[in-house]
């Protein structure tokens, strides 16, 4: 009964790719490595944080805030992104955050530039090997500007009231009204929370319902562009008082 059992005994289940790499290695040249095999439960990296592919300008001085908003303003820029940070004191109290320390407004150039004045400025290039080309053949751009130091110029006050230059910003609601608070007489128009924005998108309906509005920057890149957002606490939480920044 032995070898009748035997005969019967099912074969042991060899998978198609373990016999292609078999047979493969088998005909490898003398001294050559076979490539090793990935296991198939093993999932792809996850995709790298998105960042910034352009150059910014941080402005420290009046003069430079002045000439990069009168530039933004006649280079015909009608979307800009909009951000602010402040210092955080760790304290109990309306004490506990500090005054809006620096403006944020990254926006798309047009194809032909703006005010060739701002060569003059201290551009940065986050990575001299990144292209700075958008898709339209503008230039990606930031400003970075430091009104802790330089306060609020005439044109960076035109940037903010004017309702030609849309602002998109998350959860920007409560920004505008910090600084509008810090900084008596200002008045921000055309405000958009992309918030609300992604709250209508069918795929936003389709995966959380109607009931969620608030996202964090993080949330909307791995949503929209399935990527996220590296935003280091550290950075988040600094001093953005200090005359250099880092």
């Amino acid at each position: 009964r032995e070898p009748l059992l035997a005969a019967r005994a099912p074969a042991r289940m060899v998978s198609t790719r373990s016999r292609r790499a078999a047979e493969e290695k088998e005909n490898l040249p003398a001294g050559k490595k076979a490539k090793r095999l990935i296991p198939s439960s093993v999932k792809a990296s996850p995709p790298k944080p998105l960042r910034f592919r352009g150059r910014y300008l941080l402005c420290n001085e009046p003069e430079q805030v002045e000439a990069a908003c009168r530039a933004l303003l006649k280079g015909g820029v009608r979307q800009v992104g909009f951000d602010m940070e402040w210092r955080v004191f760790f304290r109990k109290g309306p004490s506990n955050l500090g005054r809006t320390a620096l403006l944020q407004l990254g926006f798309t150039a047009p194809p032909g530039g703006l005010d060739a004045g701002l060569s003059k400025l201290p551009w940065t290039f986050l990575d001299e090997k990144v292209k700075c080309k958008s898709r339209n053949g503008g230039e990606n751009l930031c400003f970075l500007l430091h009104i802790h130091h330089t306060g609020l110029t005439p044109s960076l006050e035109e940037v903010l009231a004017s309702t030609s230059i849309t602002k998109y910003g998350v959860n920007i609601g409560p920004d505008v009204i910090k600084l509008e608070r810090d900084f008596a007489g200002v008045k921000v128009a055309e405000a958009v929370d992309l918030c609300h924005l992604a709250a209508e998108d069918p795929a936003t309906i389709a995966r959380y319902g109607h009931k969620r509005v608030r996202f964090s920057l993080n949330d909307l890149s791995i949503l929209f562009l399935g990527r996220p957002v590296d935003k280091d606490s550290r950075a988040r939480l600094g001093n953005w008082e200090k005359p250099e920044l880092e």
